[in-house]
């Protein structure tokens, strides 16, 4: 199995938290390829599932196991959910345990129960699998001293990594960047797990690793409960058009989400950032004529060096020369920018018409059109 030694990890648990979104349920075949894909697309940890759900789900993540990557499974600091997980046969389990004082009250648990867990489950969980990993749930209500001590005796019982979850999607970048610097200090990796429920997910995913945090977990399109979690292609995205690390494959994600899409029944928003239809599209002039000079004048990185797909230049309202002469050589037209200008106001006046950017077809014909002088009047066309 591959060392992730001194790595930010990106950690996948699509196949847990994200199968927990409302109305989000794989088969065991569909799990099996997403688990495969997923193991191609370069993430770190995989973690593939809750093994007390069922016995098909002890008996998938047993197949999991095969993998030459990290996989973990989801246990509640609960002994029915740990022997669930030893018949599994994988080499990492997360044990959860709630930590704010909110849930504590909720299931009827209380600090003292919480420090027992910690104990109790270090001893237990270490002589049956190579690495523990301790969550804190609803971290980011939890009273800071308390989260702090917590982080402390973790290190002491010899867990590997403590998760931070901000179980309720209500942290700030400037909040994460406190606490996961704070807690850093104590000498344990430190794992973020971020919900996107103000909007946030993605970039409190970022900035826990730029303040520390050995790793972070997110899903595929941010799939997952509520508004759902961090998203594990945007978090990639990120860090490479940062120059950051990342042995994430990008192309095998964007199939990986297509995948997910297609058997969730979810469509992917074409403005949804990275793997959405437009968002490598340019239709104002301004901006098309800067890309076509420099792929980065207005994208944080080159799609197409990424395997994302190439960028596009559309044809419509706020559309420029420059973009009418790219889209009619892609059609083995060369024009002049002088005919191109004429070309523009019927261009304009189609795309409102339509509601919609033209397509390059449409384009064509518009030129054909123009350049038909029995059927098209150049003096009025260039007075629209």
């Amino acid at each position: 199995m591959k060392s992730n030694a001194g790595k930010q990890l990106i950690i996948d648990t699509t196949l847990r938290d994200g199968e927990q979104g409302a109305g989000v349920v794989f088969s065991l075949e569909q799990r099996k390829r997403i688990a495969e894909m997923l193991s191609c697309s370069g993430v770190d940890e995989i973690e593939a599932g809750t093994p007390v759900m069922s016995e098909e789900d002890v008996g998938f993540l047993k197949w999991a196991a095969r993998f030459d990557l990290p996989v973990f499974c989801w246990c509640r600091a609960d002994d029915r959910d740990i022997e669930a997980a030893k018949r599994t046969g994988l080499s990492g389990i997360h044990v959860s345990v709630p930590v704010s004082d909110r849930l504590l009250g909720i299931f009827e648990k209380d600090r003292s129960w919480v420090e027992h867990s910690l104990l109790k489950y270090s001893g237990i969980c270490f002589s049956d699998f190579d690495r523990v990993s301790i969550g804190f749930m609803d971290a980011s209500r939890a009273e800071p001293a308390f989260l702090g001590y917590l982080t402390g005796l973790a290190r002491s019982f010899g867990y590997d990594r403590v998760r931070i979850a901000d179980s309720a999607g209500v942290m700030t970048p400037l909040e994460v960047a406190s606490l996961v610097s704070d807690l850093s200090g104590h000498g344990i990796e430190i794992e973020f797990h971020a919900h996107n429920d103000m909007g946030m997910a993605t970039a409190n995913a970022v900035t826990a690793f730029d303040s520390g945090a050995g790793a972070v977990s997110a899903t595929v399109l941010g799939l997952g409960e509520r508004a759902g979690n961090a998203c594990l292609e945007e978090i990639a995205f990120a860090r490479k058009s940062r120059g950051q690390s990342s042995g994430i494959d990008m192309s095998v994600i964007s199939e990986l989400g297509r995948y997910i899409s297609g058997i969730t029944d979810k469509p992917i928003p074409v403005r949804k950032p990275v793997l959405g239809g437009s968002v490598f599209s340019h239709e104002t002039g301004i901006h098309a004529a800067a890309v076509l000079k420099d792929p980065l004048a207005f994208l944080p990185a080159d799609p197409g060096a990424l395997g994302l797909g190439e960028q596009e230049i559309c044809a419509g309202r706020h559309s420029g020369t420059q973009s009418i002469m790219h889209i009619l050589a892609g059609r083995s037209l060369a024009v002049s920018r002088s005919v191109a200008a004429e070309l523009l106001p019927l261009v304009r006046l189609r795309a409102g018409e339509y509601g919609r950017n033209l397509t390059a077809g449409e384009l064509e014909r518009i030129y054909y059109e123009y350049t038909n002088t029995e059927h098209c009047d150049k003096g009025i066309l260039q007075g629209l």
